[in-house]
């Protein structure tokens, strides 16, 4: 993923006011192509597409600097 992706992502993490756990927030403004590869990565690795849970339990789980590292293997 570009630099500015991130920056734009982290952005949008940061200004979002509403009550939304930090992995739901991860999730929701990841861009849509990255979303749809975790979904299809989960699936394919378990087998269930009740995946929500679980990838926004991943998400939550990574430090700042952990999820900018992923973020840019993206």
């Amino acid at each position: 993923m570009r630099q500015s992706t991130i920056e734009r992502v982290l952005d949008k993490i940061e200004k979002c006011r509403d009550e939304m756990s930090l992995g739901y927030k991860r999730y929701v403004f990841l861009p849509n192509r990255v979303q749809r590869a975790m979904k299809q990565a989960y699936y394919l690795q378990t087998g269930r597409t009740n995946n929500f849970i679980p990838i926004v339990d991943f998400l939550a789980s990574l430090s700042l600097s952990e999820y900018k590292t992923w973020l840019k293997a993206q």
